[in-house]
């Protein structure tokens, strides 16, 4: 059976979250009298997608989710925290710590927010609060010589969608990977996709975890509880 995860776990390491909107609003001041011109005071909002500092940790749940949309707790759960930051390059980075799904072993993922876009260490973009338009990467996942499983395309999609989880319901932008299946692979459909939800002001609150392919049901981690600093 061939596990496929977030990432091509054949050429590339693993890597996730980070965005920071920012969005200019404009406030009235009140008039003086009716003689004064009214003045605009520009304010700003951070919307962080992903709001690291070091201490900061979020508890998800696992659900499987069946073809017909029921979701079922499994009553395991996976922490994740921001242990540090590190600098590479003169950018600082940040350490998000989470649990491996197939092995339960913690990873290290080293994240960079650059003028919207999450950026990992390789440089490669894992979430953007801004771009729902570009592909951030397009490859193939073949098993065997000249046996093609699957096309893969990674993108930003459902921008600004409520979105409820056992902790909150946020408005979330969806970093969506979509396997378009090759026939003999199809057996659970010819696409299937893989959703990594961020909310607003909160991070990650529901991610697809790796799945089999002649499995028809999904499993997610959902947000039941978190600390922010």
């Amino acid at each position: 059976m061939l596990p496929f995860t977030f990432l091509n776990q054949l050429t590339m390491t693993k890597k996730y979250l980070v965005a920071l909107l920012p969005i200019v609003l404009s406030v009235t001041s009140c008039k003086k009298d009716d003689d004064e011109s009214v003045e605009t005071v520009p304010v700003t909002e951070n919307i962080d997608y992903t709001p690291y500092a070091t201490g900061n940790y979020w508890v998800y749940e696992r659900y499987r989710i069946d073809t017909g949309g029921v979701e079922t707790p499994l009553g395991i759960y996976d922490s994740c925290y921001v242990s540090g930051d590190t600098v590479v390059n003169g950018n600082q980075y940040f350490i998000l710590v989470k649990p491996d799904y197939l092995n339960g072993s913690n990873e290290n993922y080293i994240l960079r927010d650059s003028l919207h876009y999450l950026i990992d260490l390789a440089g490669e973009i894992q979430f953007s609060s801004t771009d729902f338009t570009t592909v951030f990467n397009s490859y193939y996942i073949t098993a065997g010589v000249g046996d093609t499983v699957a096309a893969i395309q990674i993108k930003m999609e459902n921008k600004d969608v409520s979105y409820t989880v056992p902790a909150l319901t946020s408005i979330t932008s969806d970093m969506v990977k979509r396997y378009n299946f090759y026939p003999a692979w199809s057996i659970n459909g010819n696409v299937r996709m893989m959703h990594t939800r961020y909310g607003r002001n909160v991070g990650v609150v529901s991610e697809t975890l790796p799945f089999f392919h002649i499995e028809p049901f999904y499993t997610e981690r959902k947000l039941v509880r978190y600390h922010l600093n």
